[in-house]
């Protein structure tokens, strides 16, 4: 079970194409499945400071919030619904429109964007940033494996982010932002029923292993 969910993490990497038309529209590509998103323009005008910190961290969260990134938000929690997606492939589907939004924008700012989404969805999401770099962690239950982790209460803080750069870090070398997070729905990896795409992508694979 465990080598079939991280297989399905490494398979299911969503791929984009943009469409930017004159009344704000992105149009991509969610595993064979067409996703529109509408959006104000006026959200392309929030800025990141040069600095990471806490300040920043609040700032950034209160501009892109008055932005309406709730616009946003709203569209992709109604696809989540109509997709049957499960929290890991929600999150995937955020980053995929937050990349196609924002595709010019630096990683940090995409990951602070991921970061006030989740926890506008109710998500228990934390900040770590090391060396100018920030990573994004969120608390669950489920055991999950080669991802940076950190053991609190009845769960683990997992660093999602880090899936996706070049070589993993390790959190205890990380500052953790003191922001608190409200929120207490638990984050689900597992893949527990197949979502509802519309033209899948398909790939058979063979895995051996000694047990």
């Amino acid at each position: 079970m465990r080598i079939l969910f991280y297989y399905l993490l490494t398979l299911l990497v969503p791929l984009v194409s943009y469409a930017n038309t004159p009344d704000a529209t992105i149009q991509f590509n969610f595993y064979g499945t067409p996703i529109e998103i509408t959006y104000s323009p006026k959200i392309l005008n929030t800025s990141l400071g040069s600095e990471l910190s806490e300040n920043t961290f609040e700032d950034f969260d209160k501009e892109i919030s008055s932005n309406d990134i709730g616009t946003i938000l709203h569209q992709l929690f109604a696809q989540k619904t109509n997709l049957d997606l499960n929290d890991w492939l929600y999150y995937l589907l955020i980053r995929a429109s937050i990349d196609a939004i924002f595709n010019t924008k630096t990683e940090n700012f995409k990951t602070l964007a991921h970061w006030v989404m989740l926890d506008k969805s109710g998500y228990d999401v934390k900040l770590n940033y090391f060396q100018n770099q920030l990573y994004l962690s969120i608390f669950t239950t489920n055991e999950v494996f080669d991802i940076p982790r950190r053991a609190e209460r009845n769960g683990w803080y997992v660093d999602i982010s880090s899936f996706f750069k070049d070589g993993y870090t390790t959190m205890s070398n990380s500052f953790s932002s003191t922001i608190p997070s409200r929120n207490d729905i638990l984050f689900h990896f597992y893949l527990e029923k197949l979502p509802i795409f519309t033209n899948p992508i398909i790939e058979e694979r063979t895995f051996k292993f000694i047990h």
